[in-house]
C-alpha cells in the first residue's frame, strides 16, 4: 500500500465510512477509486468488510484484492 495524501473527496468519503454510512463510489479510471478503498481499509483492518466493483480488471485486481478481502 502507498503513503499518499487524500484529497478532500477521499476524506470525505473516509470520514462517511467511520460515521458508519453505506458508501457508493462511481468515478472514472485513474479518479482514486482503489486509494480510497485502501485508505478506508486501512482504517479498518481490524473489522471485516466487502466491497462490489462493477469493473473488477482494474487496479483493485492488480493490487491482490478480491471481492472477498478488502483490508490488505
Amino acid at each position: 500500500m502507498t503513503t499518499f495524501s487524500p484529497t478532500n473527496e477521499q476524506q470525505i468519503a473516509l470520514a462517511a465510512a467511520e460515521a458508519g454510512e453505506m458508501l457508493k463510489i462511481k468515478a472514472y479510471a485513474g479518479a482514486g477509486k482503489t486509494s480510497t478503498l485502501e485508505l478506508i481499509a486501512g482504517r479498518f483492518a481490524h473489522r471485516r468488510g466487502s466491497y462490489r466493483a462493477g469493473e473488477f480488471g482494474s487496479g483493485a485486481a492488480r493490487r491482490g484484492h478480491t471481492a472477498e478481502r478488502c483490508a490488505g
